[in-house]
């Protein structure tokens, strides 16, 4: 399963790197920490006319997406002055080898940043389904924010086996640091025992960059979803030919659904995610149990 990384170098692979616009890179010659504000870097592969992008100024990005500001460029020694942490970007150590971006147009950590946001908006139009370890208690069994609908609590026996339970939702529920709790049916002796309580809900927004997006209930088939979204998010307000047409186009395509060649790659980018979107909201109403009504005997 893809991590918030992932899904990040994919949006800009597929939409915010067109293919005559290739970014000016060099890597650190020498580890720093996060306090160093001298770099060192190694520009053996560059051209004279792309080291002159190294000025006192310019915006460069290292790999983990901290930005920091050029005030001094030394090509003699190699050697870059930087002020750290820029644009609101935090300061953190870099290894030997790591990429350092020149200008780029989109900020790598605005793109993380924003990939975590649509896991986030993907509910209501798509709802997770997890399940997680609780334990059960006579009073109440504290759950995630995020549960919306209970599907099912399983008891681990003696033995191990599991048993389902019968129990209440709490939507609203004061004692609970989470504001939500299953109580156990009164009659129920269960007490401290190992129990997995699965449940649908929101989606919660991804804590770290190396965060799988399984664990957040996302089905691998709605990191598209997520990538156009995120790729909607950071070119908002720019000038759309920063964005890849040929991939939108070609997946619009794939989709049996001929783009609008009048329309501008931004627009195509909407009726794509969108055409995902309901594919997917589908899938997943298709993928839900139905009850099953039973009729008496002779009404059919």
């Amino acid at each position: 399963m893809s991590t918030v990384l992932d899904v990040a170098d994919k949006t800009f692979r597929d939409y915010l790197s067109p293919g005559d616009e290739t970014p000016v890179v060099v890597t650190f010659a020498a580890a720093v920490t996060a306090s160093a504000t001298s770099w060192t870097y190694s520009s053996a592969m560059l051209s004279p006319d792309e080291l002159d992008f190294l000025a006192p100024g310019t915006v460069v990005e290292a790999d983990d997406g901290e930005q920091v500001l050029l005030t001094n460029v030394d090509t003699g020694t190699s050697t870059l002055t930087v002020s750290r942490g820029y644009n609101g970007t935090v300061a953190t150590a870099h290894a030997t080898g790591g990429l350092i971006v020149v200008a780029p147009v989109f900020g790598r950590r605005t793109v993380i940043e924003a990939v975590k946001d649509e896991v986030a908006s993907l509910y209501p139009s798509l709802h997770s389904q997890v399940s997680v370890e609780v334990t059960t208690d006579f009073e109440y069994i504290e759950v995630p924010a995020e549960a919306i609908t209970p599907v099912s609590l399983f008891v681990a026996g003696d033995t191990g086996r599991l048993y389902p339970s019968l129990y209440d939702f709490q939507s609203n529920f004061v004692p609970s640091s989470t504001g939500k709790a299953i109580v156990l049916r009164s009659g129920q002796s269960d007490d401290g025992r190992t129990a997995y309580f699965t449940y649908r809900g929101r989606f919660a927004r991804p804590a770290y960059d190396q965060d799988e997006l399984s664990e957040y209930g996302v089905q691998r088939h709605w990191e598209r979803i997520i990538s156009t979204g995120a790729a909607l998010a950071v070119t908002a307000g720019r000038d759309p030919s920063y964005l890849t047409a040929d991939y939108v186009t070609e997946a619009l395509e794939r989709e049996s659904n001929p783009p609008d060649t009048a329309g501008n790659v931004r627009n195509r980018l909407i009726q794509l995610r969108n055409l995902w979107l309901d594919q997917a909201r589908s899938e997943q109403v298709a993928a839900e149990p139905h009850p099953v009504v039973q009729l008496p005997v002779g009404a059919w």
